[in-house]
């Protein structure tokens, strides 16, 4: 069996070891308000509202219509 011998010294100075400036180092996000969507949040918010309340209306609208949806013409 060999003897693996590890020869790697640590740098004194973190320089060394490549670019670390602040140019390479990814900025965080802003942080936004809560209120404040960007376009598709605010796309998907909307549809998720506007089908919500077309599920509700045509709901109302077959119980208005039928008494019940148990009564409606398709359950016979």
């Amino acid at each position: 069996m060999s003897d693996i011998s590890n020869d790697f010294e640590a740098p004194d100075d973190v320089s060394e070891v490549g670019s670390t400036s602040a140019e390479m180092v990814s900025p965080e996000a802003p942080s936004r308000p809560w209120y404040q969507l960007d376009l598709f949040n605010t796309l998907l918010l909307i549809s998720f509202l506007l089908i919500t309340l077309s599920s509700m209306l045509l709901i109302w609208h077959l119980i208005d219509r039928f008494g019940s949806i148990t009564d409606a013409p398709w359950n016979v």
